[in-house]
């Protein structure tokens, strides 16, 4: 579920001290609405400093059809 999937990825994110997440939001590709359960194309969006620099960046889970 989008829940432990946010978890872990806060969790990885924090496993380093250098970085400190701002946010993490698991969202729908089309509509960049939150989700509750992965069933389709979703989107992983990270905010987070590395020191004084802020990064964003995000990752496109694929669900189905051709990757």
């Amino acid at each position: 579920n989008a829940r432990e999937l946010k978890e872990a990825v806060e969790r990885e994110l924090r496993a380093s001290n250098l970085v400190k997440p701002q946010y993490v939001e698991v969202v729908d590709a089309e509509t960049l609405m939150p989700v509750s359960c992965v069933e389709r194309d979703t989107v992983i969006a990270v905010a987070a400093y590395v020191g004084k620099a802020r990064l964003i960046d995000n990752v496109i889970l694929r669900i189905g059809g051709d990757a």
